[in-house]
C-alpha cells in the first residue's frame, strides 16, 4: 500500500473513531434499546419484565448523564465589570472613570487648552487605531470641559448626522428640540439656556466618510461651516478619527479655512512601554491589588 492510500485509510479510521466518540451517547442509547428488545423476545415472562426495566433504566441513565454533562459545560454568562476593577478590559474608559484614567494627563491638558482657546471653533483629534482616542475624550477631556464651564456632548455620526447631534444634545442638556426647530437655532437655545459653550465631540468620525457617499456628506459639511462662520454661536466642533482618514478632513476646505492647520489638530501618540508600566502600577494600586 502506498503512502497516499495508507494516509486515506488512517484518516478513515480516525474519522470513524471521532464520529463514534462524538455520538457515544446515541450509540449507548441505541444499544440499550436493542438489548431491551432482544431481552423481550428471548426470555420468560418474569425475565422479560426484569430485562425491560433494566434496559429502560440504562436509557434513562444515559439521558440524565448527557443532560447533566451539557449543563456543566454550558458557557457561563459574562459577569458585569466590578466598579473597583483595575482595568476595563477591551472597553474604552467612560466619563465616570475619570478618577482612574491614568497616564494621559499631558494629553488631557494640551487638548483642553486647544479646545478652550477663544478662537477655537473647529478641531481634529487624530491617532492610530486603538491608541485610546475614545477614552481620552470620554474619561479625560469631557470631565475637564465640565470644569471649564462648557457643555461637552459625546456623539457618533454613523447615520443622519444632524439628527444624531440633536438627540445627543437633548439627552445631555435635558432640553427638547421642537419639531420645526432648525438644528442651529436649537443648539443656540441650549447654549443660552444653560449659559455654557457647547462642545460637540464627534468620535470615530471615519464612520461618516465610510457610510455616506460624497453627495450625502455635503449638507453636514455645510452645516458645520455655517456654525463656524457664526461667531456669536457658542458651539465648537471636535472631530476624532484615525490617522488613515485624516486627509478626508480636507473635504471641509470649502467651508472651514485651513481645517488641517496645526492649531486645529492634536495627534495622540500610542503609549510607550514606560507609560504602560506606570498605568498598570497606578491602576492595580488604586484597586487594592497586590503588585
Amino acid at each position: 500500500m502506498d503512502r497516499e492510500s495508507q494516509s486515506k485509510s488512517d484518516s478513515g479510521v480516525t474519522g470513524l473513531t471521532g464520529s463514534i466518540g462524538k455520538y457515544r451517547e446515541l450509540v449507548v442509547l441505541v444499544c440499550s434499546i436493542v438489548a431491551g428488545i432482544v431481552a423481550w423476545f428471548n426470555t420468560s415472562d418474569r425475565d422479560v419484565i426484569v430485562a425491560t426495566v433494566l434496559a429502560l433504566t440504562i436509557v434513562a441513565a444515559v439521558l440524565l448523564w448527557n443532560y447533566w454533562r451539557r449543563r456543566k459545560n454550558r458557557p457561563k454568562a459574562l459577569e458585569p465589570l466590578p466598579t473597583d476593577a483595575a482595568f476595563r478590559g477591551l472597553l474604552p474608559y467612560e466619563e465616570n472613570d475619570a478618577e482612574r484614567f491614568y497616564g494621559r494627563e499631558i494629553d488631557i491638558g494640551e487638548l483642553d487648552k486647544m479646545v478652550r482657546y477663544s478662537d477655537f471653533r473647529f478641531g481634529v483629534l487624530t491617532g492610530e487605531s486603538c491608541c485610546g482616542k475614545t477614552s481620552l475624550l470620554r474619561a479625560g477631556l469631557i470631565p475637564k470641559l465640565h470644569e471649564d464651564n462648557c457643555l461637552p456632548v459625546y456623539v457618533r455620526l454613523y447615520r443622519e448626522p444632524e439628527a444624531m447631534i440633536a438627540a445627543a444634545v437633548e439627552k445631555k442638556s435635558g432640553l427638547s428640540r421642537a419639531d420645526d426647530e432648525d438644528i442651529g437655532a436649537y443648539l443656540r437655545r441650549v447654549a443660552e439656556e444653560k449659559g455654557k459653550t457647547l462642545v460637540l465631540c464627534c468620535d470615530q468620525f471615519e464612520e461618516f466618510f465610510i457610510r455616506f457617499p460624497a453627495d450625502e456628506r455635503t449638507p453636514f459639511l455645510a452645516f458645520v461651516g455655517r456654525c463656524f462662520e457664526d461667531s456669536d454661536l457658542p458651539v465648537k466642533f471636535l472631530f476624532s478619527l484615525r490617522d488613515d482618514f485624516l486627509v478626508r478632513i480636507s473635504e471641509f476646505d470649502a467651508y472651514i479655512p485651513e481645517p488641517l492647520a496645526i492649531d486645529k489638530r492634536y495627534h495622540l501618540q500610542s503609549l510607550d512601554a514606560r507609560q504602560a508600566a506606570n498605568i498598570i502600577e497606578r491602576s492595580v494600586q488604586a484597586a487594592g491589588v497586590l503588585f
